[in-house]
């Protein structure tokens, strides 16, 4: 199954792929610049789903000679059959105008895509080199730890070793002290065994003197001879157990200062291999700082690439938010080249309406102007022949009323009003109209209003 490389259903019959499966509108447009009503035949459903579904399998080129081949075949099909049948090409145009937009813009946001991609690399490389020397961090921290837990034993034993040295070594004093104290002891007890012996002898010597005569003398220096041969053999005793200790507390002397020595050995082995320690653990301190410094120059470049990618991403949306506007503007420029279509064919036919009523008045004019000239020559004769005649009715009344004399009635000036009047509508006079002229009455001249 191919894949969908962009949805033309959306795009250009601006309705989702599932509903173009069971509805579709007509995608052609009224004389108000509206979109039509009317839904396309159910007939040609599978058809234009097909071809829609050709067509989101092909980049949306609009030079690709397929894909236009493809919507000439399927704009037809999306226009109703009753009244929009003769859009197909204009649709084709406008679907090839749309199509070259997205292309723009997929360009756009596949080089943005592109660029956020690498990024997005390098900022996981980044961070993949980040956790490794975290780890790597954490690590040196945990064979820190155990160096300094190592050495820190190391340190207990070394007290515990030199305690056990200071008390060896006490210990060959005190034995030392002992020993000699002993020793005197055991010269003072020989010297008292000495004395005693001497005392003995001296004894033995007066008992052997007086021996004959003094029996009861003798039981007494016996017992007391026994008493100090017991105190003898008892202090005999205690010498021997005195020098057995002493021969022992000598051999317990010598393994100690043995063991004090192979102490002061394993001391010495002891203090290098803390050294050593020390040395790897100053090593390690080191390559901790290199790896925090590594650690923060990665942080750094991950915070420029992540602002990079945001930027990236800023402007990823802000091409899709043209991209809309661009749709949106180009669907209201459409719709407002229809609506200044209709209003342009509507224009053209009150124009023409106007053009034809104009000629007629034109037409009519003129014959009224031709009947006017007409009228106005003959009114003109007629008003010159009225006003011939009104100056020979003026002259027959100026001889009337010169002819008038004083002692004429007001009745043959109403009679003579009567007739002016009569005169005047014979001869088409107004009613307003006032013929003025000199009245000879009582000896003065007068104006009379007839």
């Amino acid at each position: 199954m191919s894949q969908r490389l962009w949805s033309p259903s959306q795009t250009l019959l601006h309705t989702s792929l599932s509903s173009a499966k069971t509805q579709i509108q007509c995608v052609g447009l009224t004389k108000h610049s509206k979109r039509c009503r009317w839904d396309v035949l159910s007939s040609s459903l599978p058809q234009i789903n097909a071809l829609l579904t050709s067509l989101s399998s092909l980049s949306p080129d609009p030079d690709n000679p397929s894909l236009t081949q493809i919507l000439q075949k399927l704009a037809p099909l999306c226009l109703c059959t009753d009244f929009h049948q003769h859009q197909a090409r204009s649709v084709v145009s406008q679907w090839l105008n749309t199509i070259a937009e997205i292309s723009e813009l997929s360009q756009l946001s596949g080089e943005t895509v592109t660029s956020s991609q690498r990024l997005e690399e390098e900022r996981n490389d980044l961070e993949r080199q980040l956790r490794e020397e975290k780890e790597r961090g954490e690590r040196l921290g945990e064979e820190m730890k155990g160096l300094k837990e190592d050495l820190r034993s190391e340190k207990e034993e070394k007290g515990k070793w030199v305690e056990r040295c200071h008390e060896a070594e006490g210990g060959k004093e005190r034995l030392l002290i002992l020993v000699n104290r002993r020793g005197k002891e055991l010269v003072k007890s020989g010297r008292e065994v000495e004395r005693l012996e001497v005392l003995l002898k001296e004894l033995e010597a007066k008992v052997e003197i007086e021996k004959i005569g003094k029996d009861e003398r003798h039981e007494e220096q016996v017992k007391v001879v026994e008493e100090l041969r017991g105190k003898l053999e008892e202090q005999c005793k205690v010498s021997k157990q005195l020098l057995e200790r002493l021969e022992e507390m000598r051999d317990a002397c010598a393994s100690s200062v043995g063991e004090v020595e192979a102490l002061k050995v394993q001391l010495s082995t002891e203090q290098q291999a803390s050294k050593q320690r020390r040395q790897a653990l100053d090593e390690a301190k080191k390559r901790t700082t290199e790896h925090l410094a590594q650690t923060e120059s990665l942080n750094t470049q991950l915070s420029t690439l992540t602002q990079e990618n945001l930027a990236l991403r800023n402007t990823a949306s802000e091409a899709g938010t043209a991209h809309a506007a661009l749709s949106q503007a180009l669907e209201v420029t459409q719709a407002q080249l229809a609506t200044e279509q209709g209003i342009t064919a509507q224009l053209r036919t009150e124009l023409n309406e106007a053009q034809t009523n104009r000629d007629t008045l034109l037409a009519t004019l003129t014959e009224t102007q031709q009947d006017l000239q007409a009228s106005l020559q003959a009114n003109a004769d007629q008003t010159t022949a009225h006003n011939l005649e009104v100056s020979e009715l003026q002259k027959r009344i100026n001889e009337l009323e010169t002819e008038l004399s004083l002692p004429f009635s007001k009745k043959l000036k109403r009679r003579v009003k009567r007739l002016v009047k009569r005169l005047g509508e014979s001869i088409g006079v107004p009613g307003e109209t006032r013929l003025v002229g000199p009245v000879v009455e009582r000896g003065r001249i007068e104006e009379l209003d007839l």
